[in-house]
């Protein structure tokens, strides 16, 4: 893991922290607390409107803005599965720890409980990817890309009542054709201790193979799920 280019241990983190990055991966997937058409907040990006480019397939960095916030995942577009992406910020409050998480925004998925706080099946584990800010506000950071089953965030009963291991599996990065038609993306969340969150959108290169066909990749490796 990452502490803003430094090294940070432990995956120890308060209740304060696990809410807000919860919060920041719900809003990814859900559109709900992060920027979106009706709110002060904007997300600018190069992207098409599905997560899935056509050809010819242009590199180009992806950003997400909120409030004072601003993050930069480079490249944002024509991703494949294992790239390792720079993601840079600015704007927020400086030395917090935070997270960040990759999911699928498809409406109506299931959640699972991370920290006490309800995250998207879809999500990667948001507390698998720590970061700290830096002390004049920036974020310097790298972040590994999955394609096929990213999530889900934790193993367990979901909000419907089946399987977080087994709904993961419907909401893949990139989305199926059916929610790409109706206007799904995949995201970049990031959420940290003070109430910064902001979600950037990404794009893969057509037909990304994907690199993930078991759920839970980025939980504990202690746990009974499937790998990358």
């Amino acid at each position: 893991m990452s502490r803003g280019g430094r090294a940070y241990g432990g995956r120890h983190i308060s209740a304060k922290l696990a809410l807000v990055l919860a919060g920041a991966a719900t809003a990814a997937a859900c559109g709900t607390g992060m920027p979106s058409a009706s709110s002060s907040s904007t997300t600018k990006s190069s992207v098409a409107s599905t997560s899935t480019t056509t050809v010819p397939c242009a590199t180009r960095p992806s950003t997400g803005t909120d409030k004072t916030a601003q993050l930069t995942v480079n490249p944002g577009t024509c991703l494949k599965g294992r790239q390792t992406v720079k993601i840079i910020g600015s704007g927020l409050t400086p030395n917090n720890p935070g997270g960040l998480a990759e999911c699928n925004d498809a409406s109506g998925q299931p959640t699972v409980t991370v920290e006490g706080n309800q995250v998207p099946v879809s999500c990667t584990n948001p507390v698998a990817q720590a970061v700290i800010t830096n002390p004049d506000r920036s974020l310097d950071a790298t972040f590994v890309i999955i394609t096929g089953i990213t999530g889900p965030p934790a193993s367990g009963t979901d909000s419907a009542h089946t399987q977080a291991l087994d709904d993961a599996r419907s909401y893949p990065c990139p989305p199926t054709a059916a929610q790409a038609a109706a206007g799904a993306t995949c995201n970049i969340a990031f959420g940290d201790a003070s109430g910064d969150q902001v979600s950037i959108p990404i794009s893969f290169v057509p037909n990304v193979a994907p690199t993930s066909t078991k759920p839970g990749s980025t939980l504990s490796p202690s746990s009974e799920l499937g790998g990358l």
